[in-house]
């Protein structure tokens, strides 16, 4: 005998996209990321992934920042910094020399929010477009 389930499939909300512009993203995650390219050599980024406060079914919001590279000018490496600084303000974090990538972790920041398209998919995507 087949067991079936009863998932009410017909109910399911459609996931969709922010509209472009300001909106207030809770920090759902944030991943330390390794990478090997051959222009710059080994690098590292900060993955973060966030959700929108105010539309439970809008899609997760991506944000990648790099962090300094040993091959950076330090006209590169003062830019890498100054982003690094302006996340820790927006999540209001004391920024410092040692962080702990996990107190970004549920805080609310506001961003500017654009749409682009996916290079692996094709598909729309949102993005950090910038902090406010």
């Amino acid at each position: 005998m087949a067991d079936f389930l009863n998932l009410n499939l017909d109910e399911t909300p459609e996931i969709h996209l922010l509209s472009d512009g300001e909106h207030e993203l809770r920090i759902l995650s944030v991943d330390l990321k390794d990478f090997q390219s051959d222009e710059y050599g080994p690098s590292q980024a900060l993955n973060i992934r966030t959700e929108s406060i105010d539309d439970e079914f809008a899609d997760d919001v991506y944000h990648t920042i790099w962090l300094p590279r040993k091959s950076d000018t330090p006209k590169q490496r003062a830019k890498t910094n100054k982003r690094i600084i302006d996340f820790c303000m927006a999540c209001d974090v004391e920024p410092t020399n040692s962080l702990e990538i996990t107190q970004f972790v549920g805080q609310v920041i506001k961003a500017n929010v654009g749409t682009r398209t996916r290079k692996d998919t094709g598909e729309p995507q949102n993005y950090i477009k910038a902090l406010v």
